[in-house]
Formats: structure tokens, C-alpha cells, sequence
């Protein structure tokens, strides 16, 4: 049967489900020159059976999503300002969480969640632990081992929530084979996903900068603190000593280049799970463009966009009700104002040169910097040139 050969970048979402389900232990995870990690292949110890090309996300994309008939999205604000506050949209995670969590059973809730300043896959046994996984995290998890520990909480026959980006939640379904139904899967709407390296290297020069080591970051404050207006695009860092600054990205060169598609995973470019059809049991995002029918809301104060698409994932729909208003709106709407459940990132015209860049003078500041300079006409027709002859 083979193992998985990658004929390009694009076709690993980096999600580490092919090494955790070899049985020999043949397949590691890691970087190449622009630093994202990838599967490589001890062919010697490899003995074919086909299992990691069988738990892919990217080769059986098809058959990992799933179809729903209903065309109904719902934006959710929680009644809980401070709830808001601590999250990246209106808050449903959080209800879905307590909801979950409103059990007798024993239960165990994974997410990202940052570990120190590297954000990891972790697991956590108690509603108290799980406000770490709140929060947009703009770095790709490190999910290695992940798949194992869900797995093996199922087998003993405990509840689990498993969140995650799309092609994580993917990795999972392909990783266990089957349907448990103590499972619930939350895949989250995904812009992309920048690599630990650059993140960290970053919050390496901003120390040297300001004299001191970031040792927490969060993303999405929602408030730009100069003219207190809200701004999702913000960032909080806090120094060693406790200084803290907020910079929003016209202030903070990471940001500039996470929502300019500067320095994304080469597969967010051609992601096979930008699309309306998730494979969560409930897809939740920022409702962006709520405004356009719901007049009494402000998506960059925080509106969470919910969709459920399984009859498991409509259980927890009470729970939102209970916490806080609900507007059911089309899927369709949905879908026309939120671009990554449409089709993937585009890539920033200069992402290329940008990983040139940093690798050469070893700056993610001065690299995003020169990049994101003003495109001239003469690029511009040099490009066109370059795609008609290409094509």
C-alpha cells in the first residue's frame, strides 16, 4: 500500500495524525527551509501498511467532510460582557464548553492553547482548566501525540470535545475510523496558519526592541486602547516585569503579515477545507458581515458564527439559547461573508521572498517590512507575464 509521498508543500496541512498512527514508529515531523513541519519517511523500518496515506486529511478530504441538507447559520452574543471580552467572537465556545462539561460523566476537553509563548495541542479534565483554549492563537499548533490521547480517553469510555482547525478535526475522524458517540468535534473557521518559528522569532526581536522577554501573548483584545474603538486586529504582549503593550497591525509587522497571507502553511493556499462543507459536528467562526441584517450587531465587538452540521452537534444548541441572544440567518449568507468558507487564503504577492528574506538576514521585522512595500506597475506586468507563459 505505500506511504505518503508528498509531491509538493501543499499537500500536508502538517497535522501529525500519519506519525501518530504508524505502528512502527517509522514517521517524524520535521521543518523544512521555511520551517513547517513535515513527515519524513524511514523507509528502512517502513513495513507498508498504508496506514498513514488511509488517515491523511488531504487525500481523503471527500470523504472527511460532511454534507448538511439545511441552509441555517446562527450569530451568537453571550449575555456575559466579560465573557465577550475574553473571547475571540460572542463567546459560543465557551457555552459549548459548559454545556459539554454539565455532565456526570467523565469528560476530557482538547484545544490549542498557548504553552508559554508555543502554542500546543493539550488536554484538560475540568471546565475550570479550559478558558486556555478561548481565544484565536495565530500559530499552528503542534497537534503530535494529540490523536493518541483521544483515542485512548474514548476507549475508556470517556466524553470528549476535541476543537481544532478544519484539517486537524479531519485528522482525527481519518485517525480513529469509526463514529464514537462520546465524541464532539468543533472545527474552527481558519484564515491559515504561520509556523512556530516565525512566531517566536518575532517575539525575539520585539524583546531586544523593548529590553525584555515577551512571556504572554493574546491575540484579538477587540479594543484599540489609543482611540478605544473596536478593533479585532489587536494584540496585548506582556514583558517580563509585567510591561504591557497593545499594538494593532498597523504597529505589529506579525500581525500585518498574518492577515495579508505573508507567511502562511503553503497547503492554507489550496486548503481542500475552505469550503461549506466541515467536517465538525459544529463549525464556529466570526460572523464578519452580521451587520448587514442584524443592525442592533457589531462583529468587531464579537459575534460568533455557529453552525451545527450533525444531529450531535444540534444538541448544544439549548445551551446558546439559555446564554445569551440567538439570530438564526441563512448558511448561505453565512458562507457569501465569511471568504474561508468559500475558498482558501491568497498567498501575499511577495510570500516567497519573505522566507527568502528571513532566512537570509534573519529578521521576521525587516522581512515583513520590505515585503509588504507598495507593488509597482512594472511588477505587476512582470507577473502577468510570468502567469501567461507559465500557463
Amino acid at each position: 500500500m505505500g506511504f505518503v509521498k508528498l509531491s509538493s508543500a501543499a499537500d500536508c496541512c502538517g497535522c501529525s495524525a500519519c506519525a501518530d498512527i504508524c505502528p512502527v514508529g517509522c514517521i517524524k515531523m520535521v521543518p523544512d527551509d521555511e520551517h513547517f513541519l513535515y513527515p519524513q519517511v524511514d523507509e528502512k523500518c517502513c513495513i507498508n501498511c498504508g496506514k498513514c496515506k488511509n488517515v491523511c486529511p488531504v487525500i481523503n478530504s471527500d470523504k472527511l467532510k460532511l454534507s448538511v441538507s439545511d441552509d441555517k447559520a446562527y450569530a451568537f452574543v453571550s449575555d456575559d460582557v466579560e465573557l465577550i471580552k475574553g473571547s475571540s467572537s460572542g463567546g459560543a465556545f465557551s457555552v459549548i464548553m459548559d454545556s459539554f462539561s454539565d455532565t456526570e460523566d467523565e469528560y476530557v476537553i482538547f484545544g490549542s492553547a498557548f504553552d508559554g509563548t508555543e502554542v500546543v495541542h493539550k488536554s484538560v479534565n475540568s471546565r475550570e482548566k479550559a478558558d486556555i483554549f478561548r481565544k484565536s492563537k495565530y500559530v499552528q499548533s503542534d497537534a503530535r501525540g494529540t490523536y493518541k490521547k483521544v483515542k485512548a480517553d474514548l476507549e475508556e469510555g470517556k466524553k470528549v470535545l476535541f476543537s481544532g482547525t478544519p484539517c486537524m478535526v479531519a485528522a482525527l475522524k481519518g485517525f480513529l475510523g469509526k463514529e464514537y458517540d462520546k465524541l464532539l468535534t468543533v472545527d474552527i473557521v481558519c484564515h491559515g496558519v504561520p509556523c512556530q518559528y516565525v512566531f517566536s522569532k518575532y517575539l525575539v526581536e520585539l524583546g531586544e526592541k523593548y529590553s525584555s522577554k515577551v512571556n504572554c501573548v493574546s491575540f484579538r483584545i477587540k479594543k484599540d486602547y489609543e482611540t478605544e474603538n473596536p478593533n479585532p486586529r489587536t494584540v496585548d504582549l506582556v514583558f517580563d516585569g509585567g510591561k504591557k503593550i497593545n499594538l494593532d497591525i498597523a504597529g505589529c509587522e506579525y500581525l500585518y503579515g498574518f492577515h495579508h497571507g505573508m507567511f502562511f502553511r503553503p497547503s492554507c493556499y489550496k486548503c481542500k477545507f475552505a469550503t461549506p462543507e466541515r467536517p465538525g459536528d459544529i463549525t464556529l467562526g466570526d460572523y464578519w458581515g452580521i451587520e448587514k441584517i442584524k443592525d442592533n450587531l457589531n462583529s468587531k465587538k464579537g459575534v460568533s458564527l455557529v453552525r451545527f452540521n450533525t444531529d450531535k452537534g444540534k444538541l448544544y444548541s439549548e445551551g446558546l439559547n439559555e446564554a445569551g441572544e440567538v439570530y438564526e440567518t441563512s448558511y448561505a449568507f453565512a458562507c457569501d461573508e465569511n471568504y474561508q468558507l468559500r475558498k482558501p487564503a491568497k498567498p501575499h504577492r511577495n510570500r516567497d521572498s519573505f522566507f527568502a528574506l528571513l532566512n537570509k538576514n534573519g529578521s521576521v521585522i525587516e522581512s515583513v517590512n520590505i515585503c509588504k512595500k507598495p507593488d509597482t506597475i512594472f511588477r505587476k506586468v512582470l507577473r502577468k507575464i510570468k502567469k501567461i507563459i507559465t500557463n
